[in-house]
């Protein structure tokens, strides 16, 4: 390897010799194609996969497997499906988030102080656009995949996609976001001077879409880098401030609603006890709500009844139930106090804990920027964020169980190596016992040209860059592929083009196993051979054509577009 190639292989990227062509797997353009055909295409891309999104990298874990999921979107039947891990699903999930947020505060507001409300300069104009933006998302449902966490499965086919929406939260969506007052009023069904609206309650099922804009809030923070912790405190704060909001609502609306509007409310409620309507006084709608929010929030939490005594029977219910509520929501809290900050949600604590030290370790050591940052990569993508003991509790399973939790993960490296298949599997389960789990960060050396036979590695996921003698790169190996010698020397560098996990085996296992299993043996064998003769043809074919400079440039993909890094 000539010097300058060296330095190149040590930078802080792996700089690709080996022409990439299109990541986005979608078909070229010529130059003279159209302005509409170019902005098409450049809207596809924000349509399918994205590299950098954050459940792309937890689902796949690997450059490869993004690649490859992204090339069964981008030349699948279903191309016009918006992948769930796309750039345009990230700000329409952001999106959807914000509005289910105004409109949780607003429409239970609307139908409790229907008169105002509706007609306010401010809530009207606010309602319906966010009901027109909520009724343009009904459509895009029927045409954004969804991921199964379970079966890690990503179901972009239109019919599964439809069905799945139409049985779930269709009809939630559709009768949520129409226009029932104004509809009414136009037909006359009611009239402008009713206090309450009716109508309108049939918005508040969607509440029900809660635990999705909870789920969707926890990308948003997540994507903003805010810690667990934070998050579920924010949450926390919401839902208190959400709970308090709809019983301020509740304890305006219920009375009236009861009564059957405002004319038939009685000298005994609460209501009119407290001021809030006088004939011939103007009280202004921020003066009722805000009564009412300090009569809820004193009776949430107990602390007093705020002046206000309540003498109707359906009222004192009310305020029974309200006080019932808060009790229960302060169990709730009391119980994510303790997940937070106690022993509940150990494995987190236990990661926040390990990387406190690694912290506290590098700022001691005085470790440079690029190192820590290297050294917190290795953390996070080993223990996911979650600390735990992977050899204390194998070590309390039975040889069985270790040898099916092993089988399970090293599935993908037995689907692909064909030195695997066909094996019993107590002979597979013999060899992955003595496999060694290996992480490498993007540019680690793996193996250098020259090496001894030490090692095979088995990769679970990433991607290793192979270069020969001089230099040169001659081919990438990805998910399930195999590298390393246990015969002869390595004629070959290997080095990590991105955060690759692995499983070794050394000499002394390997010659251990193939002395009872000779089949394997033989196996490994010739998979090494036809290894090490794909090298020696590769570098053959990069030394005939090395003065054909034109050429190689194209091989490259350094004439016909950009330079790619990873």
């Amino acid at each position: 390897m000539s010097k300058s190639q060296s330095i190149s292989v040590l930078r802080n990227y792996h700089d690709c010799d080996l022409a990439r062509g299109s990541e986005s797997y979608l078909p070229g353009l010529p130059t003279h194609a159209a302005s509409c055909a170019k902005w098409c295409r450049h809207l596809r891309k924000f349509m399918i996969l994205d590299k950098k999104h954050r459940k792309s990298k937890q689902v796949f874990r690997s450059y490869s497997a993004i690649m490859t999921e992204r090339k069964r979107h981008a030349l699948g039947t279903h191309g016009f499906i918006i992948h769930p891990f796309s750039i345009f699903a990230i700000y329409r999930e952001h999106m959807l988030c914000i509005l289910w947020m105004i409109s949780f505060a607003l429409d239970p507001y609307n139908v409790s102080f229907h008169h105002t409300a509706y007609f306010s300069p401010i809530s009207l104009p606010i309602q319906m656009f966010v009901d027109l933006l909520i009724f343009i998302n009904i459509i895009l449902e029927f045409f954004v995949g969804y991921y199964v966490p379970i079966t890690k499965e990503i179901v972009l086919e239109p019919k599964n996609i439809r069905l799945r929406y139409l049985r779930t939260y269709f009809f939630i969506d559709l009768f949520s976001c129409l226009p029932y007052y104004h509809i009414c009023l136009l037909f006359g069904l009611i009239t402008m001077n009713s206090r309450f609206d009716f109508v309108g309650m049939i918005k508040l099922i969607r509440i029900i879409r809660l635990n999705t804009m909870s789920a969707f809030m926890r990308d948003l923070f997540l994507e903003i880098k805010m810690g667990e912790s934070a998050i579920k405190w924010v949450k926390i704060f919401l839902k208190t401030v959400y709970l308090i909001h709809w019983w301020a609502c509740i304890f305006h609306g219920f009375p009236i609603m009861w009564s059957h509007g405002f004319s038939r409310l009685t000298e005994d409620s609460w209501l009119i006890r407290a001021d809030l309507y006088k004939d011939d006084v103007d009280i202004s709608m921020s003066y009722r709500y805000l009564v009412c929010l300090l009569t809820a929030t004193s009776h949430f939490y107990g602390a007093s009844d705020a002046n206000q005594h309540f003498i109707e029977p359906i009222e004192k219910v009310m305020a029974s139930i309200c006080l019932v509520t808060g009790f229960g929501y302060c169990s709730y809290f009391a119980a994510n106090f303790l997940q937070i900050f106690g022993s509940i949600n150990i494995a987190d604590s236990k990661y926040d804990e390990l990387i406190y030290q690694l912290e506290e370790y590098s700022r001691v050591k005085k470790l440079p920027e690029d190192l820590q940052q290297r050294l917190k990569a290795y953390y996070e993508y080993k223990f996911q964020k979650k600390f735990f003991n992977q050899e204390a509790i194998l070590n309390t399973l039975s040889e069985h169980l270790r040898y099916e939790i092993l089988l399970f993960n090293c599935r993908h490296i037995i689907e692909k190596v064909m030195a695997l298949q066909g094996l019993s599997k107590s002979v597979v389960g013999g060899l992955i016992a003595n496999f060694k789990l290996e992480v490498y960060l993007q540019n680690d050396v793996i193996i250098k040209h020259g090496d001894p036979p030490f090692k095979m590695y088995f990769i679970s996921h990433g991607t290793v860059a192979v270069f020969w003698s001089n230099g040169q790169e001659l081919t990438h190996h990805e998910d399930g592929d195999f590298f390393g010698s246990l015969q002869e020397p390595s004629i070959v560098s290997v080095v990590a083009a991105e955060i690759t996990e692995t499983f070794s085996m050394d000499v002394t296992d390997a010659r251990y196993i193939f002395k009872l299993e000779k089949e394997v043996s033989d196996r490994m064998s010739q998979l090494q051979a036809s290894k090490q003769a794909e090298y020696r043809s590769l570098a053959q074919m990069l030394e005939e054509s090395e003065g054909k400079s034109v050429l190689m440039e194209l091989r490259r993909g350094y004439i016909l577009e950009k330079r790619h890094y990873r």
